[in-house]
């Protein structure tokens, strides 16, 4: 019997299909290389590029939001309030609002008209990481910071 490969004997068949697959590793493993150096490529371009955004923000006065515009793992809208407020500089929601836009976030994200901006606020002011005056100014508690990296706020 032939095997799967139509009439070919299976001693000359055993050969000819080893030769074939062994050339086919080959060029895999020359693609896999050559993706590899494509990926270290990219990852520098992207680097730079982050760098340059940064540095275009400074410019412009817009705050420095890490991980925003990561599509790969989006942040919340809570965790983009978090890092807007390690800065230290106290905020009334509109204010906070307008700094997350301005940083680049969609206006629909944090649109009041859902709750769902004042929801993140308030979990926040919960989780002790925020404070909130009675004139709705909102502060980042001391030290909030380094708990969060502990996973705290998780």
């Amino acid at each position: 019997m032939g095997g799967f490969m139509n009439g070919i004997s299976d001693s000359h068949q055993g050969d000819s299909w080893k030769g074939a697959l062994d050339a086919q590793l080959s060029g895999w493993r020359l693609r896999a290389r050559k993706l590899t150096a494509e990926i270290a490529d990219l990852q520098e371009e992207r680097s730079k590029l982050e760098e340059q955004i940064r540095a275009a923000e400074v410019l412009l006065g817009r705050p420095h939001i890490p991980g925003m515009h990561d599509e790969d793992k989006p942040m919340s809208v809570r965790e983009m309030v978090q890092e807007l407020m390690k800065d230290g500089k106290p905020r009334d929601g509109a204010d906070i609002r307008a700094a997350l836009i301005a940083a680049g976030i969609e206006p629909a994200k944090v649109s009041t008209n859902t709750g769902a901006f004042y929801t993140a606020l308030g979990r926040l002011v919960d989780k002790k990481f925020l404070t909130k005056s009675d004139r709705g100014v909102y502060r980042l508690v001391e030290g909030a910071e380094k708990e969060e990296d502990k996973g705290v706020f998780g």
